[in-house]
């Protein structure tokens, strides 16, 4: 009688909680940045950052092939930095570690196929081409593509599972719900809106988003209600309006942050499997 079969493994969980991204939601498609001067804001917004990391850290930017942002982003540095840029063009975004040094990058637009081309993956799959190919088979490409991109720089360098220290600034469009993908494609990841053609949340409704901020920095659990009450010296009711601007609820949908009749109640951090598992670098190694 045959031995039967092992128990199966279980799965190996990476904890990417040392990956901070900034997410930039707006119209970042091929079409969209055909028009005029649709690239400047873009190129402003990533010139400040860099300046102000003040050469810290080596970049890798992601983007479109035939919307290049590399000569005009080095020429709107203030500082000298040209030599801690990197650039990859979607399509050659995977099986290379010569960025894994990078702790900073950018991805600009996201790799799609049109509608032939998911049908001809569709197809490649066993799914008959008159069947309607679906969303689901788009945003697994779209995953498949975040990780592979992101995992360029120095987010591969994970050691026991845990994910090498990195910040990600993605500009992805606003239809192809960016948000949730990023959080499923990086377990423990933390997302925080970026928008600099967005005004600043001001008044009260700032002030609260900086304490709920400070609370993610101080790695708390859940913060009484009364507590930020009393923070902003405004009473219990007028904390309930102001939990229900819409920059408040955009900030705690943002941040996975849960508002109970008490409390508001941070998300728990990832923990990884026990028993660790295979690294990025372990794939990559020959034999």
């Amino acid at each position: 009688m045959a031995a039967p079969w092992p128990s199966p493994v279980p799965a190996a969980a990476k904890n990417y909680s040392n990956l901070r991204v900034h997410l930039w939601q707006r119209s970042v498609g091929k079409e969209a940045l055909n028009k005029p001067g649709a690239s400047d804001a873009i190129v402003e917004a990533l010139a400040t950052i860099i300046d102000e990391d003040e050469g810290a850290s080596d970049w890798l930017v992601v983007s479109y092939k035939s919307h290049s942002v590399e000569d005009m982003l080095r020429k709107a540095l203030k500082a000298n930095n040209g030599e801690r840029l990197n650039f990859l063009t979607w399509g050659m975004h995977h099986g290379t570690n010569a960025y894994a040094h990078c702790r900073r990058v950018v991805l600009i637009g996201q790799l799609t196929y049109g509608t032939s081309g998911y049908r001809a993956l569709a197809a490649a799959c066993g799914v008959s081409v008159e069947e309607d190919v679906g969303p689901d088979l788009m945003a697994g490409e779209y995953r498949h593509n975040l990780l592979q991109a992101l995992t360029r720089a120095h987010v591969r360098r994970n050691e026991n599972g845990v994910a090498g220290n990195c910040q990600a600034y993605v500009i992805a469009s606003k239809n192809v719900g960016a948000f949730d993908l990023l959080s499923e494609v990086f377990p423990g990841c933390m997302i925080e809106r970026w928008a600099p053609d967005a005004p600043e949340v001001c008044g009260r409704a700032g002030q609260l988003i900086a304490l709920l901020e400070d609370g993610f920095t101080n790695k708390v659990k859940r913060i009484a209600k009364k507590d930020l009450a009393a923070a902003l010296n405004m009473k219990g009711p007028n904390l309930s309006r102001l939990l229900g601007e819409s920059d408040v609820v955009i900030y705690l949908a943002e941040r996975h942050l849960r508002s109970e009749h008490l409390a508001i109640v941070y998300p728990e951090l990832f923990e990884p499997y026990p028993g660790g598992g295979f690294t990025i670098d372990q794939l990559d190694a020959p034999g």
